[in-house]
């Protein structure tokens, strides 16, 4: 069974995506896990490929969803996306990793901020 949480993640995730396409990105694949973890979605624009790792919330009680994105939580993405290169050597090239928040406050329109190369 879907939770609260999973489906309110799955459509920051889509928000994500729909804001990654409206900003000329193609985005390459979805919710790829492997032993490190998952990766959000996986994106190219101008032959570069990007990893990007979605927050979404409903409130600020908890801070600000990037917030959500700790040292730890960075080093499994790293990971993740540097087994995802090595398992897909097609792809090898420039790359860079990206954080998007995704804001839902009751009664407002989704604010979407994107950190790009988040990891530098």
């Amino acid at each position: 069974m879907t939770s609260q949480k999973q489906i309110f993640g799955q459509w920051g995730e889509e928000q994500a995506a729909q804001y990654l396409i409206s900003q000329d990105y193609e985005i390459v694949d979805r919710n790829v896990r492997n032993e490190f973890g998952e990766l959000d979605l996986i994106a190219k624009k101008d032959e570069q490929l990007v990893f990007v790792e979605v927050k979404a919330r409903r409130s600020e009680d908890f801070g600000f969803p990037e917030e959500a994105v700790t040292e730890s939580k960075k080093q499994h993405i790293l990971d993740a996306a540097q087994s995802y290169l090595n398992e897909h050597p097609q792809m090898l090239g420039d790359w860079r990793i990206d954080v998007i928040s995704v804001q839902s406050l009751k009664g407002k329109l989704p604010e979407i901020i994107h950190f790009e190369n988040a990891f530098v």
